[in-house]
């Protein structure tokens, strides 16, 4: 018999899961005519929502396959949502810079603004894995030795599994696409 946290756990991400999944599925099927296309709003919004759908499948599989306590469970996830938004605030820091590396070389900027922008994407990263390193500690003092080997090969595993998905969701897409326009599907 599963554990109460186990339970509890997977009627919570359940329902997550459902909620999400029928609002998806709903709005999917809004009325549109083939030639409508949608808004970069609409668009940005669907892949927050599915995005959101994958999260909650990722905590759900974690947790199941942890085998995580009630109190563990209490503690976990908010230090998974922090690494989360972690990655995402520097991923999108990473990007601005980026870009503004792009455009310092392609105005010809002089060496030393370039040189400049390079060290703020060298101390970025330095702080972001001291944040990180950080995260991983205090995760290591909630998960048994058992539990951290299992976290290292089960977040692996989901993101193979989520890759797998939506590959086979993009070609089923191109292929409804070119069967909407009246081509054959490339075997």
């Amino acid at each position: 018999m599963k554990s109460k946290a186990t339970f509890i756990a997977t009627l919570f991400f359940g329902l997550l899961l459902l909620t999400t999944g029928v609002k998806l599925s709903a709005e999917s099927r809004a009325e549109k005519t083939p030639n409508q296309k949608i808004s970069d709003e609409e668009r940005e919004e669907r892949k927050g929502k599915a995005s959101e759908m994958l999260e909650t499948i990722t905590l759900w599989k974690l947790v199941d396959g942890l085998k995580l306590t009630e109190e563990q469970v209490a503690k976990f996830l908010p230090k998974y949502r922090e690494d989360k938004d972690l990655k995402k605030e520097y991923q999108e820091k990473r990007k601005k810079i980026a870009e503004e590396l792009k455009d310092l070389l392609q105005d010809k900027s002089s060496s030393k603004k370039i040189e400049e922008k390079l060290t703020q994407l060298n101390k970025l990263e330095e702080e972001e894995w001291q944040k990180k390193r950080a995260l991983e500690k205090e995760l290591k003092s909630i998960l048994t030795p058992e539990q951290q080997a299992k976290y290292i090969f089960l977040q692996r595993q989901i993101g193979e599994e989520m890759m797998q998905r939506l590959r086979k969701k993009g070609k089923e897409r191109k292929e409804q696409s070119q069967e909407k326009r009246g081509f054959a599907p490339e075997e």
